[in-house]
């Protein structure tokens, strides 16, 4: 199929003259660095115009169209009262639209604040009031949460402007909200030249708030668009690392309201590669688009590469395009990361990072990866870029030497500004530069940095720290065992005792107490469960992070005791 934007260009053709020279005196050139997220389809909009940006539901967008359908919402939100700094809402999923948006929202010197489609009505609210978002842009099928939502936020904090997205029948039906296509071609085509630097914030991406409410992180152009040279920066050290050079096929399927989903597809549009946009996670999707389209590119959590594995087609799929798959957002069993490495006909890159610096920080190079897990460099998050430093430190702040467990504490110039509006929680987090993760870990000889767990997960028994992800690495060992999550409850004996949830694989059964002699074979007596609860899943965030509160909450039983 070809351009989406084909149909009716006689609009566009009529001004594209009269564009080409208003624009030109700002325009980078082809090869100089895209110092903003607005630049990026100016630039590959005039190098390679009729090339395909983006492939979505089959139809295909060139970097002209993205430009040019960019120019238009641009123009739509100035006259809605957007200016550099105001926020711009988003509560969907992966489109088309959701990139021509965040061009549109660059060019206009605006804010994107992206919304979990997964939140119940009132947390929508919460996100809506506390961002002061203009504008909220839905699809079609959350029109229902966002009305209720709606409902709740002050009426001075309320969006002035509704569009729906794709096809919005119920949408456009709905009082107040417009269709977000019918809406933008009414605006012209015409770039509005708003002045925008690399350091002015143009994401607020809240935290996913698994302790109180999410915190509004303030991203700028910057700490997403790397500048030229750094992939050739890891690329000196590590003659495995690709250097992104435009000519990939990414699938870009990671949630767009997370700050993951951004980055990855930034990295493909930056280097003018094409993106296949899936809405959400769907393997038959993907495995079909792989041979499809000749998908290079991938990007994954570990549940979504267990999703995969376990899938019946996976033996079928042709995946001879796939070259590297970047993973990451949680931990990962090491016999999954084994599995993956062997059956993938590709590399695997692992990445650690989170919201507030930007992205990824350090990197598992992909030959460092052995298929039988014999390399201990596994079980580390892995290499800090050239750019990122990182320290380790104890409960005083002190450092702490290599191999000694401590809070992992990173300095880049990618940090977040700030939290929006809260100066004493980012106080709490950035001190002299350094952003306190809260994960607890460790750097090894080698300078590897290895994440044992979030500092505030680790179980205190007996006066033993335990680290969640060491119990549960020992648990997934097990054949029976298809995932496995651990917690501390209360223990009279012991202050905290070790809990285990487990899910079983289809068809397999193991007793409590097996399973608990089998950890102890292989981990220290103290950190095995002393009890184990048989579930059908376990409860997931959308990066597919086990959210250990709800466990926490569901599994704790009073006075629990281990026999140690």
């Amino acid at each position: 199929m070809g351009d989406e934007f084909a149909k009716g260009r006689s609009i566009m053709d009529r001004r594209s003259e009269s564009r080409e020279r208003e624009v030109d005196h700002i325009q980078p050139s082809v090869g100089q660095s895209i110092a903003t997220i607005a630049d990026i389809p100016r630039v590959h909009a005039r190098a390679h115009p009729d090339k395909t940006a983006l492939i979505f539901e089959e139809r295909r967008f060139s970097y002209r169209a993205l430009d040019e359908w960019a120019d238009r919402i641009a123009q739509g939100l100035i006259a809605a009262g957007v200016k550099r700094g105001v926020r711009v809402a988003h509560f969907g999923q992966n489109t088309a639209h959701y990139f021509a948006l965040l061009m549109g929202v660059a060019k206009a010197g605006g804010v994107l604040v992206g919304i979990n489609w997964r939140l119940a009505a009132g947390e929508v609210a919460y996100i809506l009031a506390d961002s002061e978002a203009r504008v909220l842009v839905a699809d079609a099928s959350m029109i229902d949460v966002a009305q209720e939502a709606l409902k709740e936020v002050p009426a001075a904090s309320r969006p002035a402007l509704l569009l729906a997205i794709e096809g919005a029948k119920r949408g456009v039906g709905t009082p107040g909200w417009n269709d977000f296509r019918r809406w933008s071609e009414a605006f012209p085509a015409r770039d509005p030249l708003v002045p925008v630097a690399p350091d002015d914030v143009i994401y607020q991406m809240y935290t996913s708030g698994t302790t109180g409410r999410p915190k509004g992180a303030e991203i700028t152009h910057h700490a997403v668009i790397a500048p030229r040279g750094r992939d050739e920066m890891i690329a000196e050290r590590d003659p495995l690392w690709h250097v992104w050079n435009g000519e990939e096929v990414q699938l870009v399927q990671a949630p767009v309201f997370h700050l993951t989903g951004n980055v990855w597809a930034l990295i493909g549009l930056h280097a003018g590669a094409t993106l296949v946009v899936h809405r959400a996670f769907a393997p038959e999707a993907i495995f079909a688009d792989i041979a499809r389209y000749g998908i290079s590119h991938a990007i994954m959590v570990p549940a979504m590469l267990h999703a995969l594995l376990r899938h019946p087609a996976f033996d079928e799929a042709d995946l001879s395009s796939l070259r590297y798959i970047y993973y990451g957002g949680s931990p990962i069993a090491l016999s999954l990361q084994c599995e993956a490495v062997r059956r993938f006909p590709c590399r695997f890159i692992q990445i650690y990072g989170m919201t507030e610096i930007g992205g990824s920080a350090c990197y598992l190079p992909a030959g460092e990866h052995d298929p039988e897990g014999r390399n201990p460099a596994m079980r580390a998050a892995g290499l800090a870029y050239p750019w990122v430093e990182v320290r380790v430190i104890d409960r005083e702040g002190c450092d702490l030497p290599a191999g000694e467990i401590g809070e992992i504490l990173l300095k880049t110039d990618t940090l977040m500004r700030g939290y929006w509006k809260r100066p004493e929680a980012t106080a709490e987090v950035i001190r002299d530069g350094w952003f306190h993760t809260g994960d607890a870990g460790f750097i090894d000889e080698r300078g590897f940095v290895h994440v044992e767990d979030r500092v505030d997960d680790m179980i205190i028994s007996g006066g033993e720290n335990v680290y969640p992800a060491e119990v549960e690495d020992a648990l997934l060992a097990h054949p029976a065992v298809n995932e496995a999550a651990v917690i501390g409850v209360p223990s009279e004996r012991w202050g905290e005792a070790v809990q285990a949830v487990v899910v079983l694989r289809p068809g397999m059964s193991v007793e409590e107490q097996e399973l608990i002699e089998f950890v102890r074979r292989r981990i220290a007596r103290y950190k095995a469960p002393h009890a184990i609860t048989f579930a059908p899943s376990l409860p997931r965030n959308a990066t597919g992070k086990i959210l250990r509160r709800e466990l926490r909450a569901t599994y704790s039983p009073a006075g629990a005791e281990s026999t140690r």
